[in-house]
């Protein structure tokens, strides 16, 4: 059976049909695994995605949402952030290295890393009410005025699709549930039922154990490769690996019934922008 998070009812979606991708979504790590919740906008450069960063000048008053060791909750600052999204709130996040310095209320003239997320002070009447909600998030605002370069303008929220197998071993969801950030969630075997469903979110969350002992249909692999091919964005957690392992043949090799830490090596294939 499918469901929607409750937080997750009446928001707008996607036409299912319509596989044209204008937003990408941003990684943070959490758990060893990629977890995309901000949607960006980029623009296409000869068929391939070139990322729009912009100059901005940022004045006195901005708000600042820090997301290194300044701010207290990160993971609710992620829930904050998608909030404010969901509000038609626009974003900037600076892009880094190099790190940015500003001065703040709260902050001289201090280093902020991990890619610290501004809003616009007239946001205010939203930002507040929806601060409320969030009460342990770090909300800083800027003393004096911030510039920079490597300035990206996020617009919309990711909308995420949990899918989940014969047991539920991966729980993505109860670290969603934390952040405060809706999901929808379907079984594997209703979603090779109505394969379409995927293409109505932008993050599409493999669960482990995944398909395993079920083998995954020659049509939702293609399915699958196509919604990564128009933008949409694949988590395969634990042993769901095992699928990206058919869906993507050649990226990863697996080892059975080892235990311990083993090497990794990340490959960047096209442009894709990770945080």
């Amino acid at each position: 059976m499918s469901r929607t998070h409750p937080a997750n009812r009446g928001a707008g979606r996607r036409n299912p049909t319509n596989r044209n991708r204008s937003k990408l979504t941003l990684p943070i790590i959490i758990l060893l695994t990629p977890i995309l919740f901000l949607s960006v906008t980029h623009v296409a450069d000869s068929g391939a995605e070139a990322y729009s960063l912009e100059k901005v000048p940022f004045p006195s008053g901005t708000y600042v949402i820090p997301m290194d060791e300044k701010q207290v909750d990160v993971l609710k600052a992620y829930g904050f952030a998608h909030a404010l999204l969901r509000n038609e709130t626009t974003l900037y996040r600076i892009i880094q290295p190099p790190d940015a310095f500003m001065t703040t209320q709260i902050f001289d003239h201090d280093a902020f890393k991990g890619g610290p997320i501004l809003i616009w002070k007239e946001f205010r009447p939203v930002v507040e009410l929806v601060k409320e909600s969030f009460p342990t998030v770090t909300l800083d605002t800027l003393r004096e005025v911030f510039v920079s370069t490597n300035v990206l303008a996020i617009e919309e929220p990711t909308d995420i699709l949990i899918v989940k197998g014969n047991y539920n071993w991966g729980m993505t969801e109860v670290l969603l549930d934390d952040m405060a950030i809706p999901y929808g969630i379907i079984g594997h075997r209703d979603l090779e039922s109505n394969r379409t469903v995927m293409f109505d979110y932008n993050l599409v969350v493999d669960d482990c154990p995944g398909w395993w002992h079920d083998n995954i249909s020659d049509g939702m692999v293609a399915d699958f490769r196509s919604f990564v091919s128009d933008g949409g964005n694949a988590i395969f957690t634990d042993i769901s690996i095992l699928d990206a392992k058919k869906i993507f043949p050649g990226y990863f090799s697996t080892k059975v019934s080892v235990t311990g830490t083993m090497k990794s090596r990340i490959y960047e294939l096209g442009t894709p922008m990770s945080q």
